[in-house]
């Protein structure tokens, strides 16, 4: 998974969520914080998806 130069990332801590937004698509989300981490730990290759767990895994599905 590569990150993307046209993505935002505003972090809601009083929330604690980030809100994402890709400025090309102008698609949305909000996500948890845990997910967000999990975007990172993906983006830089710290982790492949064999090594996540089931909740992860689909975590990552649903944002494809």
């Amino acid at each position: 998974m590569q990150s993307s130069m046209f993505n935002l990332r505003v972090p809601l801590t009083a929330r604690d969520e980030v809100f994402l937004m890709n400025t090309i698509t102008d698609a949305q989300l909000v996500v948890s914080t845990d997910v967000a981490e999990l975007l990172d730990r993906m983006s830089s290759r710290t982790v492949t998806t064999d090594e996540l767990d089931a909740e992860a895994r689909e975590a990552l599905g649903l944002l494809a």
